[in-house]
């Protein structure tokens, strides 16, 4: 049974855990670190930094990164697992009763911390979550994603990683058992009471979401799906489904273009474009299947290789 309170047997509990999540941040890390010993708190405070199989984490930096501050929890996962999988182990091994999320590659600053658990209080809400006001990277998918996105559920578009929100809230978010998921999803169905703070993300460098990594997690949460042979036949058929869409659009510019006698123009449009739907509808289905088989599964949705601390190691 998944264990959502806060954990006894600790004689030391942190009101305020802030919680971060590491892959390919060798570069940002200890930059990241000072920024959160720095901002002042009037709470006690814990960081708990996830490693997500990072591959940039040698146990030389392991051991930089726990010794840096007693307040440091380091927890490593046995491989990757994704970015909001990490974040949700981060939230079920936080012990505060509040907690922080945000990005470790510092395009969300520390500093606004104390913002965020100010307003959480000055609202009396369960969560405030960033907004960006506008995107400074955005891609094809980004666009298409946040679109969709806004009108299948009640949340602002363009939410950021950094957040804030009460122990209640991070218990009723540890209830849920989806296997594929991301936070907007968990936002969106938990409920309560929520706030939002418009802020800027400054952009540190190239995006460690290679274009594969973009267009998996466009068709994993808006065509819906995930694993891997399921997932990958229905891309092959929304392709094929374009090139017949690309097909019966040639054919109609031609017969415009040429006097040739009517009929198999028409009827050869009507048939890739029936082609068309078809592809898609399967290609859905595919997806449909593929996150049903992984839910049916019951796997957990992470493994942690350990955990360590310098408070606890002594």
């Amino acid at each position: 049974m998944r264990r959502v309170s806060s954990r006894p047997g600790h004689e030391e509990q942190a009101v305020i855990s802030i919680v971060s999540t590491l892959y390919r941040s060798s570069n940002t890390i200890f930059d990241f670190i000072d920024a959160v010993l720095a901002v002042q708190l009037d709470d006690d405070f814990e960081l708990v930094l996830v490693s997500d199989g990072d591959p940039t984490m040698t146990d030389e930096l392991e051991d930089q990164i726990i010794n840096r501050d007693p307040r440091i929890r380091f927890v490593k996962l046995s491989r990757n697992f994704g970015h909001h999988t990490a974040i949700f182990c981060g939230i079920e091994q936080a012990r505060g009763e509040r907690i922080v999320v945000l990005d470790s590659d510092l395009e969300e600053d520390p500093a606004l911390i104390p913002s965020f658990l100010e307003e959480l209080q000055k609202q009396r809400c369960s969560i405030v979550i960033g907004v960006q006001e506008s995107r400074n990277k955005d891609s094809l998918f980004g666009s298409l994603y946040w679109r969709l996105r806004t009108l299948e559920n009640s949340l602002p578009a363009n939410l950021c990683t950094m957040r804030a929100f009460t122990r209640t809230y991070a218990n009723a978010m540890l209830l849920c058992g989806d296997s594929n998921f991301i936070l907007g999803d968990l936002d969106d169905y938990v409920g309560f009471r929520k706030a939002y703070i418009p802020m800027k993300k400054t952009y540190k460098g190239e995006s460690t979401y290679s274009l594969k990594r973009k267009a998996k997690l466009f068709a994993s949460h808006v065509i819906i799906g995930s694993p891997k042979l399921l997932l990958s036949m229905s891309a092959v058929l929304i392709g094929l489904c374009f090139v017949a869409l690309l097909l019966a659009a040639l054919v109609i510019i031609y017969r415009l273009a040429v006097d040739l006698s009517p009929g198999w123009a028409s009827i050869l449009a009507v048939l890739l474009l029936s082609l068309c739907v078809n592809l898609f509808c399967f290609a859905v289905l595919f997806s449909y299947i593929s996150k049903t088989y992984t839910q049916t599964k019951s796997r957990p949705r992470y493994i942690v290789e350990s955990i360590r601390s310098a408070r606890e190691s002594h």
